[in-house]
Formats: C-alpha cells, sequence, structure tokens
C-alpha cells in the first residue's frame, strides 16, 4: 500500500531503490508504471510476489528507463519474474544503459532479446544465473557499447569467453571466475 500511494503522489520521482520489502505485488508495479512515467532509476532487491503482470505493467509507461536493478527477485523458477516477462520488460526499454540482473531467472534467450533491443547498453550484470556461452555470442554479436560485464558463477566457458574477448572492444571490466 505504501508504494502505491508513493507512486499516486510522487510523480515526478527519479530514482527509486526498493529492497528487502517482501509485499510488494502486481498492483504495486502497476502503480509505479501508471504514475511514473519520468523514472530513470528502478532498484528491485529481494522482491518475490510480483509476477510477469506486474513486469509488463511496469514496461507499459517507463520507457526513458535508464538504469533498473532485478537482483534476487525470482527465488525459484515459478515465482517472480520469469525468463519470458524479462524479455518482455526489457523490450520495453530501448535507452537502458545499466541493467542488474544478478540471481534471477535470466536466460540466454532473454539476453539475446536485451542486447539487441538495448542499443546504448553499457553494464550488464548477470552473477548468479544460468546463461551460458550463447549469452556471450549474442553480446560479442549485438553489444558494441558495453563496457562492465559481470559473469560470476555463470554456466560459461573458455570458449565463451574468448569469443567475448575477439569481438566487444569497448569492455573494460570483466567480472567472472573460473570453476
Amino acid at each position: 500500500q505504501a508504494l502505491i500511494a508513493i507512486a499516486q503522489c510522487c510523480t515526478h520521482l527519479h530514482t527509486i531503490c526498493i529492497e528487502n520489502c517482501r509485499n510488494v505485488s502486481d498492483a504495486s508495479l502497476e502503480a509505479l508504471g501508471d504514475h511514473l512515467c519520468e523514472i530513470k532509476h528502478i532498484t528491485f532487491d529481494q522482491m518475490y510476489q510480483f509476477t510477469d503482470v506486474g513486469a509488463k505493467a511496469l514496461g507499459r509507461s517507463c520507457s526513458r528507463l535508464q538504469s533498473l536493478c532485478f537482483t534476487q527477485c525470482s527465488m525459484a523458477e515459478n515465482v517472480g519474474i520469469s525468463s519470458v516477462g524479462m524479455t518482455s520488460l526489457i523490450q520495453c526499454f530501448p535507452y537502458l544503459r545499466k541493467i542488474n540482473l544478478t540471481r534471477s531467472n535470466l536466460t540466454d534467450q532473454a539476453v539475446d532479446s536485451l542486447v539487441q533491443s538495448c542499443k546504448w547498453l553499457q553494464e550488464l550484470d548477470m552473477r548468479l544465473t544460468k546463461i551460458t556461452d550463447v549469452a556471450l555470442i549474442s553480446i560479442a554479436t549485438h553489444s558494441k557499447t558495453i563496457f562492465v560485464l559481470g559473469l560470476v558463477h555463470t554456466k560459461i566457458s573458455a570458449a565463451g569467453l574468448r569469443h567475448l574477448s575477439m569481438h566487444c572492444n569497448s569492455l573494460k571490466v570483466l567480472l567472472f571466475n573460473c570453476s
């Protein structure tokens, strides 16, 4: 309820960061989407009650978004935003420069959609996801502006990193681990 009231009354917010609020629902995201048209930076951390319905509502009118952080918002496959929901949400934000999807239900297909939709993307954090070398090939092929990439605890291999290194000349910061 509090988030809905904030969205309705503080319509000129450009940044909102919500952490550890386990009762934020699809209705809350709908209120954000309906009232915060000027929002540029959104951070959601450890929120599990909203689904693809809320994500779609958020994407309807927040097209100016430049930074999006969905960390630990989908701890199980059937809870939170699905990969399909993530893909459709990302396509709503062509001006994204920074996205953090740590510990989300991110897939290689969603990464491909992300890098094809967000031509200005500079920072992408995909730590603790199940992405593979397929995602790295998409990044290397479609994202020429990315300079920070987080890949710690993913399913990538040395071959994927090699491909990435040969095609991503703008990369300045690369975070990964060797298994």
